[in-house]
């Protein structure tokens, strides 16, 4: 096939083409080494919850929840800080005013 004959839409097209390919080939490949991993697992009589970070129960974190808020702006009580991150303007400017975090607390 030469590329140089082809015209941009039919040129557009074949890329559209090889794109939807490239994505077909790609979960077939990782359909294929989950099938010979269980397989694997499978010979020794183990299942994907027996790896190591696979399960809650096998002392793993699981996964993130969400974290009660620790502080709240008593000027609008709906505005709620864990205490994580990078702090919201309200308690910079409270603790920029002399304030103390204490007084912050829920």
């Amino acid at each position: 096939m030469d590329l140089k004959k082809l015209g941009v839409k039919e040129l557009a097209a074949l890329q559209a083409d090889i794109q939807s390919e490239m994505v077909r080939k790609k979960q077939e490949q990782k359909r294929e080494v989950v099938n010979k991993v269980k397989a694997l697992l499978a010979e020794h009589g183990m299942t994907l919850d027996d790896l190591p970070g696979r399960s809650a129960s096998k002392g793993s974190k699981g996964g993130k929840g969400s974290v009660a808020p620790k502080y709240r702006n008593p000027k609008d009580p709906s505005q709620t800080w864990t205490g994580r991150g990078r702090k919201p303007r309200w308690v910079a400017d409270h603790l920029e005013k002399g304030g103390k975090m204490e007084t912050l607390a829920i």
